[in-house]
């Protein structure tokens, strides 16, 4: 344990060291509840997400799996195959044995990655929100923002029920819910696979 200790703030192996520190202490203050669900939220249906992107993000599951999840498992390995290369190919701890190993880890972890999260893809399905043609029916349904607040780009909301609460992308075109609010549903997309909100009129 002290070896491993050691290693791990070796020069060659502080960069994923400190990724898999971040990642812990995410896991730790989420635990505890200092962080919001928003604070890594990934939309992949934004407007400004290139293709590539979205083809990068659908390889690893996100949008089918919480992106965090996908995030911890690949520093995880990350961290795992950079302590592994140096310990066995790089007893020197050169830099440049690092960055020759650096590709072929990275594509290492990709792919674990995936593969240990690939089992995983239909429960998270099971547990999703309700299906598309369904959707509809939550128009005029009141809903509470989730992010930081939902502009013309980026957001979300979520729909109470019997059991967890239902989470969609959302959009606002003209005022900026901020979280928290309670808006009113006016619109479903379903080319987008999004809701439009309002703040709701004042009665009377």
């Amino acid at each position: 344990m002290i070896n491993l200790i050691f290693e791990m703030f070796q020069p060659v192996n502080l960069v994923p060291t400190m990724l898999l520190l971040v990642v812990l202490a995410y896991w730790l203050l989420a635990i505890i509840g200092v962080l919001g669900g928003d604070l890594f939220d990934i939309d992949l249906d934004g407007s400004d997400a290139g293709d590539g992107w979205v083809a990068g993000f659908k390889f690893l599951h996100l949008g089918d799996v919480p992106i965090m999840l996908v995030v911890s498992l690949f520093v995880l390995f990350f961290w795992a195959t950079t302590i592994m290369s140096n310990h066995y190919f790089n007893p020197n701890l050169s830099g440049w044995v690092v960055v020759y190993f650096l590709i072929p880890n990275l594509i290492a972890s990709l792919l674990v990655t995936k593969l240990i999260l690939f089992p995983t893809v239909t429960i998270f399905k099971k547990l999703s929100p309700a299906q598309s043609h369904d959707k509809a029916h939550f128009v005029g349904r009141l809903a509470v923002v989730q992010t930081s607040e939902i502009t013309d780009e980026f957001g979300q909301i979520s729909i109470q029920q019997d059991g967890p609460p239902l989470v969609f992308n959302a959009r606002s075109y003209g005022h900026r819910p901020i979280k928290g609010e309670v808006v009113e549903i006016t619109e479903y997309e379903p080319v987008k696979d999004l809701f439009v909100v309002r703040i709701p009129k004042p009665v009377g």
